[in-house]
């Protein structure tokens, strides 16, 4: 086929398959590291402690019953990584917890601490590369993705920091791990990924850089 033939397609498909499974990777070292949770993971957690399913089945749910509101609001965001975020990284994440708590102990205070770092930065690197490579986000980026798209007045960062405020509280209602890590993720995320875009994974893309 012709479209895999062009050379930023490749990018952008490599960005996704590698930014999208790592996320799930990020997200563990976060859990993992006993400061709380990221703030969509703490409302998974906080839901998932209400159903009789598994974290990964309780993940695959939600992302469905957002995938019903982007469909109407934002279907340019659906894609081969929606797909994989909803069907492998709830997976992704829980097992890759597992390896960590085995391989480390996690109840000395550096390690923690390390793990903290690790997630939060790696999670920022993983949301940059599959946002530019833009085929497909999970659902839940996919709801801060969609109002800068509409309004472009409006900046992701701040989007962001709503969506994941939201997230929070309703994971705290539910019972979900809350933490120092949880505020510093709601409030970091969203401009360390509008960093990283605009100083290393969008340059990768030259389309991108022309228009901007």
């Amino acid at each position: 086929m012709s479209i895999f033939k062009d050379k930023e397609f490749k990018t952008r498909l490599l960005l996704t398959l590698v930014g999208v499974p790592l996320t799930g990777v990020a997200v563990a070292f976060f859990n993992v590291s006993g400061f709380g949770v990221d703030p969509f993971t703490l409302m998974v957690q906080g839901i998932d402690n209400l159903l009789p399913v598994s974290y990964g089945l309780t993940y695959v749910i939600i992302s469905a019953v957002e995938l019903m509101v982007i469909l109407f609001l934002g279907r340019s965001f659906i894609g081969i990584g929606t797909i994989i975020n909803m069907f492998l990284l709830g997976y992704i994440n829980q097992y890759t917890s597992s390896l960590l708590r085995f391989l480390f102990n996690e109840e000395l205070l550096y390690v923690r601490i390390i793990f903290l770092i690790v997630g939060i930065v790696l999670q920022g690197f993983c949301l940059a590369m599959y946002f530019t490579g833009d085929l497909g986000v999970s659902t839940h980026d996919a709801m801060s993705l969609i109002p800068p798209k509409k309004i472009p007045k409006i900046k992701f960062s701040y989007c962001r920091i709503i969506s994941d405020a939201f997230c929070t509280v309703v994971g705290i209602i539910c019972g979900g791990t809350f933490g120092i890590g949880t505020i510093i993720a709601a409030f970091a995320i969203g401009p360390l990924v509008s960093l990283i875009r605009r100083n290393l994974t969008d340059r990768l893309r030259p389309s991108l850089v022309q228009t901007k």
